[in-house]
């Protein structure tokens, strides 16, 4: 559906069941998924049980010793995760997810301080950039749910794509129930979830980190999209006006670094 920018409340009920409240944020130029709820099957003041296990996201293991806050009404997946403290300006990416599909690989594409790109997946679990771990695959899950979490220090203002591959298991993405939080330092500074409207494809092509700053794609598709942040460093936009001829043109170039023309576009016109 669509709507006005702003913060909404959605009621969500059905006979049989209790209702729920859910809370999302509508943004200009950007589709907003909401996160997959179940509904608890009864009524209001009918009690029951709730179980489940609290993972290390660094590690997979469960923790001990944790404290809960129990809010009435919720009945989502009843594991959960938490993540250890980072230090620093480091990123640490956590994807979880539903039954099906039973195995989603986690993907970060970059480019290290000499230039040379990297891939860290389950085939590839580490780059160093010198001595220093740029990127690691912490958690690599294949039995469903997560968590499947990958640390990433940042040694350079380059893009480092981050996307999520269907391995294998019935299904698809967009019933996955697939959910991504992004942290940094002590911070969540991000949270996705898969989109549910975007077709059946293999690849979900979640954001970029550049230079501090999160880039959301936020796609599925059939191939990995790894170049949709421009280069700040290798290439430059300039505009032109030309009135040598008799109608008035002004063009968009598209230059790399050494301002060698690669690509010419017309974006206005006139007669004078």
């Amino acid at each position: 559906m669509t709507l006005p920018i702003g913060d909404y409340r959605v009621e969500i009920s059905a006979s049989g069941y209790i209702n729920f409240t859910a809370y999302a944020t509508v943004n200009e130029n950007y589709n907003t998924y909401m996160e997959t709820f179940l509904l608890v099957e009864g009524a209001d003041g009918e009690t029951g049980t709730a179980t489940g296990q609290i993972n290390n996201a660094l590690t997979g293991n469960g923790v001990e010793g944790v404290s809960l806050s129990v809010r009435k009404g919720w009945n989502n997946s009843q594991n959960g995760t938490i993540t250890p403290n980072l230090s620093g300006n480091n990123y640490r990416i956590v994807l979880t997810w539903g039954s099906n599909p039973r195995d989603l690989d986690s993907h970060m594409v970059g480019s290290l301080s000499d230039g040379n790109p990297f891939h860290v997946y389950y085939s590839q679990k580490s780059s160093y950039d010198g001595k220093i771990q740029v990127c690691n695959l912490d958690v690599d899950d294949t039995t469903s749910y997560g968590p499947e979490t990958v640390t990433l220090n940042a040694t350079t203002n380059k893009p480092y794509y981050y996307y999520i591959y269907h391995y294998a298991g019935s299904g698809s993405l967009a019933t996955s129930e697939a959910q991504i939080k992004i942290y940094q330092g002590e911070s969540l500074v991000g949270k996705f979830n898969v989109p549910t409207d975007l077709g059946n494809n293999r690849y979900w092509n979640v954001f970029a980190i550049v230079d501090g700053q999160i880039i959301v794609k936020n796609t599925i598709t059939s191939s990995p999209d790894v170049s949709y942040v421009p280069d700040s460093e290798s290439s430059t936009m300039m505009l032109d006006f030309d009135d040598t001829g008799e109608d008035q043109e002004i063009y968009l170039y598209f230059c790399d670094k050494n301002l060698t023309q690669y690509k010419k576009i017309l974006i206005y016109q006139f007669s004078c």
